[in-house]
């Protein structure tokens, strides 16, 4: 990359990232779809107010700061699930304990080997 494109790049990732900070005291620091306060550790994500796919655009209008979960339902209710899902994360939420099982489950049952 040439230094001109590298830094009309670095210069749209700050208008961005100042729009989505602007955003976000607009929304009071709350989630659109839940009501709850973001906090630190939340993970983020840019939604489409207007899904694309219902004849909504790509401004900085019609998006919204959403918890990753919220974003997921949202998208899910919405009828935008098979469209592009916007993945514009902001830091990483703890994940949920997981259960690990094997991939092969036995029957109990041992044959002896003859």
């Amino acid at each position: 990359m040439t230094i001109e494109l590298l830094t009309r790049y670095s210069i749209l990732i700050h208008q961005t990232m100042m729009h989505f900070k602007l955003e976000l005291a607009q929304q009071k620091g709350k989630c659109v779809y839940c009501e709850l306060y973001f906090r630190e550790e939340d993970a983020m994500e840019v939604d489409h107010t207007i899904p694309r796919k219902l004849g909504g655009k790509d401004e900085y209008k019609n998006f919204q700061l959403l918890h990753k979960h919220c974003h997921d339902r949202k998208t899910a209710e919405d009828g935008s699930v098979g469209g592009t899902h916007d993945k514009c994360q902001f830091s990483e939420e703890p994940s949920e304990v997981k259960v690990s099982r094997s991939v092969l489950e036995t029957s109990g049952f041992r044959e002896e080997i003859a």
